[in-house]
């Protein structure tokens, strides 16, 4: 289609991919379908198979990890383009708030093909991270088997062990002005260096103000957090496309 038409349109080419599917490759899919009802001697056919988007960028990093820039959902066709995201940690449940909102700006500069633009907001963001309020960047979960793991002293998950400290501190420091976290809960939790509080590298809260009422505001290792809730998830997005992450390689790249 391009090389009859070198000046066509992202319009133009997305309304050819459309009619392209309509006429030529759903009939067939939709004859497969028949034959296969058939074979099985099925009461109906009920497998059904319909285009879903039409997209012009994608970057997957796994089966059902993926990302695309559509311009056509399911035939509704966008005057603006939107993302369809799957299985991507900005998807995921214990993606901080702020994080999410980041991951989805580095997106759009994957999408706009600005690798210099994507290193230098990974640098602004390791440096704001740390300026922003702990909650915006502590990471959520829900908790379940912290019975199971009382009194465990290995293969204790993050986010349990996190919940048992927390409950060991206000029990043995009488902090009644706060509920000992329990199964179902919804908790979030941080790293921490290290501190004579807490003797632990991490800590789990339902109530922010324990972080301060402890100092262990003071405590806290952004470092961490970022490398774990922010630069691994990029990093898995800018491997998949073999870019760089950080100002020294893009450089060396450009003198090569």
């Amino acid at each position: 289609y391009l090389k009859s038409n070198p000046n066509a349109t992202r319009d133009d080419i997305v309304e050819f991919l459309d009619q392209f599917t309509k006429k030529v490759i759903q009939p067939i899919i939709d004859k497969s379908s028949a034959e296969i009802s058939e074979w099985f001697n099925a009461y109906e056919n009920s497998l059904n198979m319909d285009r879903e988007i039409i997209a012009d960028i994608m970057i997957s990093t796994g089966k059902k990890r993926y990302s695309a820039r559509i311009w056509d959902d399911e035939g509704n066709r966008l005057s603006q383009p939107k993302k369809k995201i799957v299985g991507l940690d900005i998807k995921r449940s214990d993606t901080p708030a702020d994080v999410r909102i980041q991951l989805t700006k580095i997106l759009d500069l994957i999408f706009e093909n600005d690798n210099e633009a994507l290193v230098k907001m990974i640098s602004d963001y390791e440096n704001k991270m740390k300026t922003l309020p702990i909650d915006l960047v502590a990471i959520p979960s829900g908790i379940n088997d912290i019975t199971k793991y009382e009194g465990a002293l290995k293969s204790v998950p993050m986010h349990v062990k996190a919940s048992l400290i927390f409950n060991k501190i206000i029990k043995e420091r009488n902090m009644k002005n706060y509920v000992p976290i329990n199964n179902g809960d919804k908790i979030k939790f941080i790293f921490l260096k290290k501190n004579p509080i807490t003797q632990s590298e991490v800590i789990a809260y339902n109530d922010v103000e324990f972080l301060h009422d402890l100092g262990l505001d003071k405590f806290i290792d952004y470092q961490r957090l970022f490398d774990r809730t922010f630069l691994s998830p990029v990093k898995s997005l800018t491997d998949a496309i073999n870019w760089n992450t950080n100002a020294n390689s893009l450089l060396l790249d450009d003198l090569f």
